[in-house]
């Protein structure tokens, strides 16, 4: 969780699953429920991951019930030939220009 107030939003047994997924090789955890978008390493949280991995929680795409006065934004996967090539995009909706716009591009993976 980004924000305190999600923290009880957290799945139960969480640490344990992201591990085990991880050592299973996991590349990319996707979430959405607490409509606050980011991407960053799971490692940021639970560190000593067996894997690399990631995660990308999207935000409220197309709706006008907004959280958190984010706009709204929608993630992007760009599968590369290789997993270094793969790009993970965050998009969010400029209300001035009335269109979705690249905010934040990643490539986890290099």
């Amino acid at each position: 969780a980004i924000l305190d107030r999600d923290e009880k939003n957290i799945m139960h047994n969480a640490e344990a699953a992201i591990r085990q997924w991880a050592a299973d090789g996991m590349d990319l955890y996707l979430g959405g429920h607490i409509h606050f978008p980011f991407m960053q390493p799971l490692s940021s949280r639970y560190p000593g991951l067996a894997h690399d991995a990631w995660t990308a929680q999207c935000g409220t795409t197309f709706s006008t019930r907004i959280r958190n006065k984010m706009p709204n934004s929608f993630n992007r996967i760009c599968v590369g030939e290789t997993r270094n090539e793969t790009k993970l995009e965050r998009w969010e909706y400029d209300y001035g220009m009335r269109r979705f716009k690249l905010e934040e591009r990643v490539l986890p993976w290099l």
